[in-house]
């Protein structure tokens, strides 16, 4: 890309570049440890690269993720961008919220390994405020009725997708916290809210009852787990997730994670300020995404959620 760019354009797709490439190898060397990174580009030069040490790798990520933001800081609009619209200002707020990720996942290497800066680093990139504002600053992939563009998760292409079924390590803290985001990330449990499949002397609930939901237990035989499935006793996802081609964005990089991320840096002593504040905000923009991404037909509980949601947001 950088080379091929013109002069105008060089910067921003420098910026693309190594945003790119901290991203794919900080994913893989989460997953895999030692990997190779110093040679792994140089494929004329390097036909078997060499591996270099984790820490190498992360090091090598935070210089790579740095010239990103560096590179937008100069960058022009572009063109061909299906995210942010070629707006360079928008893909340094999303640099520097990835650096604030790789940084908060090394936090147990703060205190044996201080050339990687952790704690000053994060607190440069926060007080240097090129972070998200809302989450209309989301890095996300957004889904339409175009072939090529639409939902992966609907069931034209996967043919399970009605056998998911939600887990009570999720099901259940929603209920117990009457979490209304529980109405947008699942459907009720068919065989207490439809006449079909209704058991014989069961109550039929509302989709909007808290008690229509029931999640599966991971820990338990999956034999008799999966039985529940084959009876419909289990909350699948949300008809939105299922049926819509235009489903609902899928976030890579956001807002609410990135209250988070600052909130846990307060707790550690990072950086100064409100983590309880931060953490709140974090809630809160989740149930903004939820509650302006799903559409109305999808919602499994209507005047009831909305009045409570807009309390809460």
């Amino acid at each position: 890309m950088m080379e091929s760019a013109s002069e105008e354009d060089k910067d921003a797709y420098s910026g693309l570049f190594y945003f790119m490439k901290g991203w794919n190898f900080w994913r893989c060397t989460m997953s895999m440890g030692d990997i190779p990174y110093s040679q792994a580009l140089d494929i004329d030069e390097y036909r078997y690269p060499a591996y270099d040490s984790q820490k190498d790798v992360f090091m090598g990520v935070l210089s790579d993720l740095e010239k990103a933001d560096e590179y937008f800081a100069t960058a022009n609009t572009f063109e061909g961008d299906p995210f942010y619209k070629g707006d360079p200002v928008k893909w340094r707020k999303a640099t520097n919220v990835l650096r604030l990720k790789v940084l908060i996942s090394l936090s147990k290497r703060v205190d044996d390994t201080p050339e990687l800066n952790i704690k000053e680093t994060f607190a440069k990139i926060v007080a240097a405020g090129n972070l998200f504002e809302s989450n209309d600053d989301n890095l996300q992939a957004v889904y339409s009725d175009k072939q090529g563009q639409q939902n992966p998760f609907h069931n034209s292409f996967v043919k399970s997708i009605n056998e998911y079924a939600g887990s009570t390590l999720l099901i259940d803290p929603l209920k117990k916290f009457e979490d209304y985001r529980l109405f947008y990330y699942f459907s009720p449990v068919q065989a207490l809210t439809d006449k079909l499949y209704l058991p014989e002397g069961q109550q039929l609930l509302e989709p909007g009852d808290w008690n229509a939901y029931q999640g599966l237990d991971v820990a338990a035989v999956f034999g008799e787990e999966s039985k529940k499935i084959a009876n419909k006793m289990h909350s699948r996802p949300n008809g939105v997730y299922r049926l819509s081609y235009a489903g609902v964005p899928y976030i890579r990089l956001g807002y609410a994670d990135m209250n988070f991320t600052i909130a846990e840096a307060i707790e550690r002593g990072w950086i100064t300020g409100d983590a309880r504040k931060y953490y709140e905000e974090g809630i809160r923009a989740s149930f903004r995404f939820v509650a302006s991404t799903v559409p109305a037909e999808y919602r499994n509980e209507r005047e009831r959620l909305q009045k409570n949601i807009s309390k809460i947001i």
